[in-house]
C-alpha cells in the first residue's frame, strides 16, 4: 500500500479495524481544496470547513453506494428482525 500525503496508522488508536486493511486506520492530513483518492475511481475533497464541521465532496462510479455511516446502521436496524427480549414494549 502506498500512500501520497502524510499518514497516521495506529492499530492502538483506531476505532474501527475491522474497516480498514492490515488491521490500521489510515489517517489523512487534508486541507481545503484538496483531495484523497480511493482504489482509484472515488475521490473525496474536502469542499468546506466551518466551526468544526467537515464537508466532503465524493465523487465515485455509479455503482458505488455513498451513506453517511449512521444512516447505513439506521436501516440495518429496520431491515434487522426484531429480536424478541428487544421487541417487548409496554
Amino acid at each position: 500500500m502506498t500512500w501520497h500525503s502524510h499518514v497516521t496508522t495506529s492499530a492502538q488508536n483506531n476505532p474501527h479495524p475491522q474497516n480498514s486493511r492490515r488491521g490500521a486506520l489510515p489517517v489523512l492530513s487534508r486541507k481545503l481544496g484538496e483531495s484523497v483518492i480511493i482504489d482509484g475511481g472515488i475521490k473525496v475533497t474536502v469542499v468546506g470547513i466551518d466551526r468544526g464541521k467537515i464537508r466532503l465532496g465524493i465523487e465515485a462510479p455509479p455503482e458505488v453506494t455513498v451513506m453517511r455511516e449512521e444512516l447505513l446502521r439506521r436501516a440495518q436496524e429496520f431491515a434487522a428482525p426484531a429480536q424478541p427480549e428487544l421487541a417487548y414494549s409496554h
